[in-house]
């Protein structure tokens, strides 16, 4: 009977949507993201470039002090999904430690290129007073 009901649980979707203080973060598996698997409106992370890997999405609008265990330190590509708020990643919980800026309604396949790869841990939406 428990192996049973854990096998029917084992085998629901692998999206995991939870509620994040005033949004919403969605996460796919390790090799299964793609970049469809972004929501409108969302600042989605992927592990590999070209948004493959594992993915995490954030609501726009929402400020994230650590990507966490997951996604630290390993993001290689990012999209802004219709999202209107031009995005900071930060290399350090926090927003600390150098800022990578994307624009509103932005892919970026390789942020390897900045020389960023593999580095980012936190996010926020760009604020008026940011300069």
């Amino acid at each position: 009977m428990i192996r049973k009901r854990l096998s029917r649980l084992l085998a629901l979707p692998a999206v995991v949507v939870i509620a994040v203080t005033g949004g919403s973060l969605v996460a796919a598996p390790a090799a299964s993201a793609a970049p469809g698997d972004c929501p409108d409106r969302y600042v989605c992370i992927f592990q590999d470039v070209n948004y493959a890997g594992r993915m995490v999405g954030y609501y726009q609008g929402v400020w994230t002090p650590n990507v966490g265990d997951y996604m630290n330190d390993r993001t290689s590509s990012i999209i802004i999904n219709n999202a209107d708020e031009m995005y900071l990643f930060f290399r350090d919980s926090n927003y600390g430690a150098g800022t990578f800026p994307v624009m509103a309604r932005t892919e970026v396949p390789s942020v390897g290129l900045s020389g960023w790869n593999d580095s980012i841990t936190s996010l926020r939406p760009r604020q008026w007073n940011d300069g």
